[in-house]
């Protein structure tokens, strides 16, 4: 008689790890984040096993949101990351710049006319304003002066002139005059139109759109679709840099992970109805052979046990310890 012998390897839809579950406390999925059709909310369905969980600041856990954007997003609603299947319809998510944004300006400094970008050497809101002056003398020298303006800064730029009168400063001698005065004006040049032409008087402009490190890109959208590599959301478009987080709002800090597959919603009588669900949630095991879902780059410290800096401030360490991780590294 012959004898074979089969090994049964572990069914990863049933269990997000291969191992006894001593390691794992309980937990619930709330109805009340969820909602079969959508229309704003959340709506889970199938939760599946090793899926990255998350709890609000009410105790509630959803599917932790921490996404890396792969690439830059100019005037976008959508952004390409390492795994999106931990967003769904109806979260609200925003992004956070990793390194902050500068205030930036584009003035008709040429009398053609050319622009001329003009940029804060510092990120976040700078409060700078440009002006462009015509001195209205002959002889006159390209200066500059300071000055308070209704709680910005208010930086005249008086143009040369020549003997009778008439400017003479050209857009890449006044580029030239920004940068010989970088640390003076807390301003950079940037691209210019028509570097030769002859510069014109402009009245105080504003730089705008400067984002502080760690600050909010846009807040409060609401996820329309979601895949393995991209998640998109409403509202008006963004611009974001490579490496910039994608957080859903409250809920991206690592709890723990799923357990179990389970699903928030059912049917009754042809009716698609929600309702709450026990899980196991858990804290302990081998990232060698949990089967991990929603795990971006930025994820994979936190699971084995490191400090690492709050997505939403930098400067505060989150310690994954008080959260219950005892991941063993890969």
């Amino acid at each position: 008689m012959q004898i074979t012998t089969r090994t049964i390897a572990t069914n990863s839809n049933h269990l997000a790890t291969p191992r006894e579950i001593d390691a794992v406390r309980p937990g619930v999925l709330y109805n009340d984040n969820v909602s079969p059709a959508g229309g704003g909310e959340t709506n889970y369905g199938k939760v599946k096993p090793g899926t990255v969980l998350s709890k609000d600041s009410n105790g509630q856990i959803h599917p932790c949101g921490w996404q890396v954007a792969q690439a830059l997003g100019s005037g976008v609603n959508v952004m390409t990351v390492e795994d999106g299947l931990n967003f769904y319809v109806g979260d609200l998510v925003e992004i956070r710049s990793v390194a902050g944004v500068v205030d930036s300006v584009t003035i008709a400094a040429g009398d053609n006319p050319s622009n001329l970008g003009i940029s804060a050497t510092a990120v976040g809101d700078s409060g700078i304003k440009v002006a462009l002056v015509d001195p209205a003398g002959n002889s006159q020298p390209l200066t500059y002066s300071i000055a308070d303006s209704s709680g910005d800064t208010l930086i005249n730029i008086s143009l040369a002139t020549d003997g009778a009168g008439a400017i003479t400063t050209t857009v890449a001698e006044l580029a030239a005059f920004i940068d010989a005065n970088t640390l003076a004006m807390g301003i950079v040049s940037g691209t210019q139109e028509t570097a030769a032409d002859v510069c014109q008087a402009v009245a105080a402009t504003a730089l705008t759109g400067g984002v502080a490190k760690d600050a909010a890109i846009v807040s409060a959208r609401a996820v329309t679709a979601s895949t393995a590599t991209t998640v998109t959301w409403d509202g008006a478009v963004s611009t974001f840099a490579a490496g910039d987080y994608l957080l859903k709002t409250g809920a991206h800090r690592p709890y723990g992970i799923m357990e179990r597959e389970v699903s928030t919603v059912r049917y009754v009588d042809s009716t698609l109805v929600t309702e709450s669900r026990d899980i196991d949630v858990r804290y302990a095991g081998d990232l060698r052979t949990a089967q991990i879902i929603g795990l971006s780059s930025a994820l994979k410290q936190a699971l084995s046990g490191g400090a690492y800096p709050d997505p939403q401030d930098s400067t505060s360490l989150v310690q994954p310890a008080t959260e219950g991780f005892v991941f063993m590294a890969v």
